[in-house]
C-alpha cells in the first residue's frame, strides 16, 4: 500500500542536501489533508504554546501533535509545498503556504536542533493565528455557519417529527470510529472515504432492518476527519422507548457489531456515551417521554447541533459529498384515535 506521512517522507532525502523534494500528486493531496487536519486542531486547542514540558499553558514538544506539526512544516518548506496551486484551495492552506513561502530560502539544516525546530512549530502557529483572522476565512466561516444553519433545522425538525409520532423514545450517542493513526499516513483517501461508507451503509442496513436491536426509528449521523483519530462518526440512535429499554447494554451492543462484524482486521472502534450519561450536566440521551421539555430541548440544542457542526478537513477532502446523513420517519397522523397522551 502506498503511505504518506511528513515523517516518512523526510526520511527520503538528506536535510543537509540543497535539492529540492519531488512528491506525487497522490502525496500532495494526503500532505494537504493532514495539514488542514493538524491546524483545525490546534485552532480547537486555541493556539497552544510548545514546550519541553506540558504545563496548564502550554502543551509537550515530545507530543504527537508537535511531531507530525514539525514534519509538515519541515517538508513543506523542503518540497517547496507554497508552490503547488492546491495550496490556494482552503483559507487553513494559504496561511500555511504563505509562512513555508517566508521561511523557505532559510537553510533547513539549522532547524535540526530541538530548540530551532521548537522555534520554528511556535512561529508558524503564532503566524497561523494571526492570519486566520483575515477577512477571507471570516467569510469562509459564515459560509460554514449558513451552511450549517440549514442542516440545524432539518435535524430539528426531525427531531420534532419523532416526538410528534411516538409518546417515548430512547436515544443512544455513539461514535463509530477506527483504530488511531489508522489513516495518518495514507494518501488513499478517496478509496478511504468510499470504504468507510460502504461501512456505515453495513450498519445502517443492521440497525434500520432489525437485525441487532428492532424499533429502531431514526438516526442522525456525521463523518468526520480529525488528525488524531482519522475518519470517524458521531450518530445519535433513536429507537421506540416503549418498546425498547437499557440504552447502556444497547448502545455496547452496536458498538460491538460495528467492531466485530463490520470493521475488519480489529481496526474497529467505538465509544457508548449513554454509558457515561454521569458525565453530562444537562442530559439529552436515553429515554425521553414526550412531555419532557427540558430533556427535548438538550436533545435538539447541545446533541444534535453538536452533530451538524461543519468539519473544514471532510470538506476539503470531499467538497461534493455527503457527510450529514438522517433517517426518514413517516409524518404522524393528524386525526389520531385513541386516548389522549397523558403524563405519568
Amino acid at each position: 500500500m502506498n503511505t504518506f506521512s511528513s515523517g516518512n517522507a523526510l526520511k527520503r532525502f538528506d536535510l543537509n542536501k540543497s535539492h529540492s523534494l519531488e512528491i506525487s500528486k497522490e502525496e500532495i493531496h494526503g500532505y494537504c489533508i493532514q495539514v488542514v487536519a493538524i491546524i483545525k486542531r490546534l485552532e480547537d486547542l486555541e493556539w497552544p504554546k510548545f514546550n519541553r514540558a506540558e504545563s496548564k499553558r502550554s502543551s509537550c514538544w515530545t507530543s504527537l501533535t508537535a511531531k507530525e506539526f514539525s514534519g509538515l512544516i519541515t517538508l513543506g518548506m523542503k518540497a517547496r509545498i507554497d508552490e503547488q496551486h492546491i495550496m490556494s484551495t482552503h483559507p487553513y492552506l494559504k496561511c500555511f503556504s504563505e509562512f513555508i513561502r517566508i521561511v523557505a530560502n532559510k537553510n533547513i539544516s539549522q532547524c535540526q536542533e530541538l530548540e530551532s525546530k521548537l522555534d520554528l512549530v511556535n512561529r508558524c502557529s503564532e503566524f497561523m493565528q494571526n492570519a486566520i483572522n483575515s477577512l477571507e476565512y471570516r467569510l469562509f466561516k459564515y459560509k460554514q455557519r449558513k451552511a450549517q444553519q440549514y442542516r440545524v433545522n432539518s435535524a430539528h425538525e426531525y427531531i420534532d417529527l419523532i416526538r410528534a409520532s411516538y409518546s417515548r423514545i430512547m436515544c443512544i450517542r455513539i461514535d463509530f470510529s477506527y483504530r488511531k493513526g489508522m489513516f495518518l499516513e495514507s494518501d488513499r483517501f478517496n478509496s478511504h472515504v468510499e470504504n468507510v461508507k460502504s461501512q456505515w451503509k453495513q450498519m445502517r442496513t443492521a440497525l434500520t432492518q432489525g437485525i441487532l436491536v428492532p424499533d429502531m426509528v431514526g438516526y442522525i449521523l456525521r463523518l468526520e476527519y480529525s488528525f488524531l483519530k482519522g475518519f470517524h462518526y458521531h450518530a445519535l440512535i433513536i429507537y421506540n422507548g416503549s418498546l425498547r429499554q437499557q440504552d447502556i447494554v444497547i448502545g455496547k451492543m452496536l458498538g460491538e457489531h460495528w467492531v466485530n462484524s463490520i470493521v475488519p482486521n480489529g481496526d474497529g472502534r467505538y465509544f457508548n456515551c449513554n454509558g457515561s450519561k454521569n458525565r453530562y450536566r444537562k442530559l439529552g440521551v436515553g429515554t425521553i417521554n414526550y412531555y419532557e421539555d427540558e430533556k427535548y430541548d438538550v436533545l435538539k440544542n447541545i446533541v444534535v447541533d453538536y452533530l451538524v457542526k461543519p468539519d473544514d478537513v471532510m470538506s476539503f477532502i470531499t467538497p461534493n459529498e455527503r457527510v450529514f446523513f438522517k433517517g426518514v420517519t413517516k409524518k404522524p397522523r393528524l386525526l389520531a384515535k385513541g386516548r389522549p397522551r397523558k403524563k405519568l
